[in-house]
């Protein structure tokens, strides 16, 4: 079985959909990769992959082959494209569309463009159709009349939490028997304390070894507004103990800069370190020395969310307690220690409670936090999907 799977690289690729993508490759699909974007980043596809990216000047040479083989498919598509302004995304189906001819399906990562361009392949092809949703593209769609006219035509529907499988239903009149509930899956053997990791990078084993007689703090986030780092600066600036503290911030993003200046501003120079984007390798390490991972996600004002934040369930993975706030898809997960969101004396209470708790009581926590990963977030859920590949082809 060959499936076409159609997604971005946008300064590299996510590295949860790498890991989904070569669970599926090394386990029965022969996959094709498509991407819509070539910006590399931390994470990059393997060379082995059989893989095809968006060309613009092939995008407009293909216009013209398409058009001579199904000249009325292609006039009814394009005025389609037309009327819902998605011309774009239906040229780059024509011409993915000739380099998908040998697969059996098509899946996309995101119910947004790359789900449209999918749509466009499955009416030039003939193939099935489905898709993986992941925050924003149910949140806040764009040209959400035809996304849910997309849904009437696939096969299935990937859910990667309980809210979304409500918000498919609700907002988008997805069946339920469509809908696959498969979470992102966290590898709990390499997210482990059963292992010492050592930080390949200087800057971060120095990190380390400056903070060991700190209360250390990690959060992992492309640094966005709805992340909400900057309720968890202030919220690090207004406590008593803050001097005994050390943030760590791993990630990049368009905030990086103001969550700097703001950093500055209340006094925390001393206590925050930026790190940007860092590989898994130097990622590792500070989950395991860290005492406390925060997650202080927030609705950004366009009303767009966190599904459940990936970088949450691989500290839990590693036994350590979190303070997250009660947003999206996290209660769903997470019990304790839960606070309201945008609110950072709450969010400072939380903290100072978990610093003066006995590190029995942290290590218990920790622990209850592991089991909810390894019971919900094993490869049974990259199974189902798989399952209903088989199943549709």
């Amino acid at each position: 079985m060959k499936v076409a799977f159609i997604t971005s690289l946008d300064r590299g690729i996510p590295l949860f959909l790498l890991n989904e993508i070569r669970y599926y490759m090394g386990h029965g699909v022969n996959g094709k990769v498509f991407f819509v974007m070539k910006r590399p980043g931390t994470y990059m596809p393997p060379p082995e992959w059989d893989k095809h990216y968006m060309d613009p000047l092939k995008t407009l040479l293909a216009q013209i082959p398409a058009f001579v083989r199904r000249p009325k498919l292609y006039l009814s598509l394009l005025l389609t494209a037309i009327k819902t302004r998605t011309l774009f995304e239906f040229m780059i189906a024509a011409e993915f569309a000739e380099k998908m001819r040998e697969c059996d399906r098509i899946h996309a990562f995101f119910a947004d463009h790359k789900l449209v361009i999918g749509y466009y392949c499955k009416k030039i092809l003939g193939k099935k159709l489905s898709c993986s949703v992941y925050g924003y593209d149910v949140y806040i769609p764009k040209n959400k009349s035809l996304i849910k006219e997309i849904y009437r035509e696939t096969d299935f529907v990937v859910a990667t939490n309980l809210l979304f499988a409500a918000l498919l239903q609700r907002d988008f009149g997805v069946p339920a028997e469509k809908i696959v509930l498969a979470r992102t899956v966290v590898d709990v053997e390499r997210y482990s304390n059963a292992r010492k990791y050592q930080a390949a990078a200087a800057e971060v084993s120095r990190a380390i070894g400056a903070a060991r007689d700190k209360f250390k703090i990690l959060v992992v986030a492309r640094l966005v507004y709805r992340k909400g780092v900057h309720v968890l600066l202030q919220a690090i600036a207004e406590m008593k103990d803050r001097e005994k503290v050390v943030l760590w911030v791993v990630g990049d993003g368009a905030e990086r800069e103001k969550l700097m200046e703001l950093a500055g501003k209340l006094g925390l120079a001393r206590n925050v370190v930026f790190f940007g984007s860092l590989s898994v390798e130097n990622l590792l390490p500070l989950y395991q020395n860290c005492d406390l991972y925060c997650q202080p996600s927030i609705t950004d004002p366009s009303g767009d969310k966190e599904g459940l934040p990936v970088a949450m369930t691989e500290a839990m993975a590693f036994e350590k307690p979190v303070i997250a706030t009660s947003h999206a898809d996290i209660p769903n997960v997470l019990q304790e220690i839960l606070v309201p969101e945008n609110d950072h004396n709450a969010l400072a209470s939380a903290i100072q409670k978990v610093m003066a708790m006995p590190a029995e009581e942290r290590a218990l926590l920790g622990m209850k936090n592991r089991e909810i990963v390894v019971r919900k977030f094993s490869e049974r859920n990259y199974e189902r999907v798989l399952a209903r590949f088989l199943r549709n082809t």
